[in-house]
């Protein structure tokens, strides 16, 4: 029981809280209330304290079981503290107030100080106490303001200025390492480690011993579980790591580098040494994970590059040199041979001054294969010659065909090149089909078109894409008769049209053909470069 600076009785009881107002001749209960948690935690009352700071205004209740309770004399309600709060044990057995305002209390798991009415600090026997279970009862505040409880092993004075007194951080120090659990000494590993673990600066390890374990310890009386520790390894952790009373850290794998492990610790007091300690890890990479390593690598990798760029580019220079070599030979000796063949053929004509007309026509028609075949031959030539790779010679010859055949028809010729191909090369290949499909075109609108201008257009459709436009205002014809009853395309003359799709499928594009009658004719050819 207590009773309050109003007079009034205060009964802890087995039926939960009572109080008798004499003056008035009042009673009041108060019990645990189901699913109201501003009801007493419990019935069963074993003490009663009222608060060291506002006495008038709230009472501590301790109950069996159930934990503490702060009651509020206006209202009747309670806040509760339990074990999941930080209370040692929820059996409160006698509460005491000190001179600073604290509230201490006697349970089954040892004494507890409640510090400014919301964290609570616990001692057991592992801080010096007999035992940790008390009685009921059994609590005294001394004249010389120390503090005595009653227990079963015992009691205990003690003065709570003295035990709160908060300790200074514990310095912290790294006791051992394990490596691959095994333990590791300056001793047995010097090569890993030069001196004991307190004293090292630096940890080194080869690339296959990269699993270690490092212990560490608070230097304080206090028993290890009331100690607490956090560490991080910087390099590869981000937050340092919780470790509760653990002294130890292990990590595994760890990729080759540097790093600084460091720990930091409390003791029984909660104050912790953000200083606490550290050491340099470094993790050796393999052979093959080295800087010279790499760079034997990468110079191995950049010189078969360059002995293959160069060998190609001799291959290159052979070829050039092939063509040149091949084109020079079907000039001089090639060439120069039909070149009798037609001379020849030029003065038997002559000579016979028709007085053979059958032989006559052997020699035309020697004469006109012979001129074919020079025509040809040139066109092979000019094909192989390797100075002809860029693509303004082309367009040279093309521009300079086009006048040939077409000037002396009475044509006109708008020749349209973009600036853009000057400086584009072809490969022989493409060089050789896009020149004899134009010729094709070309021919064939100076022998059936009977037109009066041409239009030719060479552009860029797009970053890789050559477009070739030939169009004229010629009779046309209609282009779903191009192909006679004999199978020739007769608008073209011969087999020109299916040349014209041969030679565009081998560039790998596309040829389209528009005509109509009276309309003239357009060619559009179209392929990657």
């Amino acid at each position: 029981m207590w009773q309050d600076a109003q007079g009034v009785f205060w009964f802890g009881t087995i039926q939960g809280l009572f109080s008798f107002n004499e003056k008035k001749n009042e009673w009041h209960q108060w019990k645990n209330i189901p699913n109201n948690n501003a009801s007493l935690s419990g019935d069963m009352i074993f003490s009663l304290c009222p608060d060291a700071k506002q006495p008038d205004k709230y009472l501590w209740v301790g109950t069996n079981g159930t934990g503490l309770n702060r009651f509020e004399y206006a209202t009747g309600k309670c806040i509760r503290y339990t074990e999941a709060d930080g209370l040692p044990n929820n059996v409160v057995y006698s509460m005491l107030n000190d001179n600073a305002g604290n509230l201490w209390l006697s349970t089954n798991n040892g004494l507890s100080c409640m510090l400014s009415g919301k964290d609570f600090r616990n001692f057991t026997t592992d801080d010096g106490l007999p035992g940790n279970e008390f009685n009921r009862f059994e609590k005294l505040k001394l004249s010389s303001d120390e503090l005595l409880f009653g227990g079963v092993a015992g009691g205990t004075i003690f003065n709570p200025a003295e035990i709160l007194k908060q300790n200074p951080a514990p310095n912290l120090v790294l006791t051992g390492l394990s490596i691959y659990n095994k333990p590791a000494t300056h001793t047995t590993d010097s090569t890993i480690i030069q001196a004991p673990i307190g004293y090292a600066n630096t940890i080194t390890l080869p690339h296959n011993k990269n699993m270690f374990t490092l212990e560490f310890a608070a230097l304080e009386s206090s028993p290890a579980n009331k100690k607490q520790y956090a560490y991080r390894l910087l390099g590869f952790d981000n937050n340092w790591i919780p470790n509760g009373a653990k002294n130890a850290a292990t990590y595994t794998n760890l990729p080759h580098g540097s790093y600084t492990f460091q720990v930091k610790g409390a003791g029984s007091d909660g104050v912790w040494n953000e200083q606490g300690a550290s050491i340099n890890i470094i993790i050796l990479p393999a052979w093959y994970q080295t800087w010279w390593f790499k760079l034997a690598v990468l110079l191995a990798v950049a010189g078969g590059l360059y002995a293959l760029y160069r060998y190609r580019l001799r291959q290159q220079l052979k070829l050039l040199t092939v063509r040149n070599r091949i084109a020079a030979d079907l000039h001089d000796e090639i060439g120069s041979t039909l070149s009798s063949i037609a001379l020849s053929s030029t003065v038997i004509q002559n000579k016979l001054n028709g007085s053979a007309p059958e032989v006559n026509t052997l020699l035309n028609q020697i004469s006109t294969n012979t001129n074919n075949m020079m025509e040809a031959m040139s066109d092979i030539v000019w094909t192989i010659n390797t100075k002809n790779d860029r693509f303004d010679n082309v367009i040279n010859r093309m521009r300079a065909f086009a006048i040939e055949i077409l000037e002396p028809k009475d044509c006109l010729v708008h020749f349209n090149a973009s600036e853009q191909l000057n400086n584009l090369t072809l490969d022989m290949a493409q060089r050789k089909n896009l020149y004899l499909l134009f010729k094709e075109t070309i021919n064939n609108a100076a022998k059936y078109s009977h037109c009066q201008n041409v239009w030719i257009d060479i552009t860029m459709n797009g970053s890789n894409k050559l477009m070739l436009k030939i169009k004229d205002d010629g009779v046309g014809f209609a282009t779903h008769a191009t192909v006679g009853s004999n199978g020739k395309s007769e608008a073209f003359g011969g087999n020109g049209l299916a040349s014209m799709r041969k030679r565009a499928h081998e560039l790998e594009g596309t040829v389209t053909i528009n005509s109509e009658i009276n309309k003239g004719t357009e060619v559009v050819l179209e392929f990657k470069i």
